[in-house]
């Protein structure tokens, strides 16, 4: 997996996933927050085909290694709407010094042209 540093005001990155069985996860390249990542507000994007109980979740660590959801008082919009649709965001500030985005897709259609992409903006 790719791991971007984040040095700039903004810093984006794009994963074009492609084809993703339904009931199966993807994985954004993990972005470097630097230790100042609490000063971070990150924002994901999902764009693709709409299907039933699809989640999008931004994970963090703080060795690159163990991975877990951002906590819910450390985030908004943690996981998508009920009513999911072709492009989904999700936003928040992180916890921790990587952050990554995680699609799971639903049950309801594969996916045959997913992209994801985690934008980071330093605050």
């Amino acid at each position: 997996m790719t791991r971007h540093q984040a040095r700039n005001l903004t810093t984006s990155i794009r994963k074009a996933i492609g084809a993703l069985a339904v009931s199966t996860a993807a994985y954004s390249d993990v972005v470097d927050l630097g230790e100042k990542f609490s000063f971070t507000k990150l924002v994901a994007i999902k764009r693709g085909t709409a299907s039933t109980s699809e989640t999008l979740i931004i994970e963090v660590s703080h060795d690159n290694s163990a991975w877990v959801t951002a906590p819910n008082l450390a985030m908004t919009g943690l996981v998508s709407s009920p009513s999911s649709g072709d492009s989904m965001v999700v936003a928040g500030i992180p916890s921790a010094r990587y952050a990554r985005v995680k699609f799971t897709n639903g049950s309801g259609a594969a996916q045959t042209a997913l992209v994801l992409e985690l934008v980071a903006l330093e605050g």
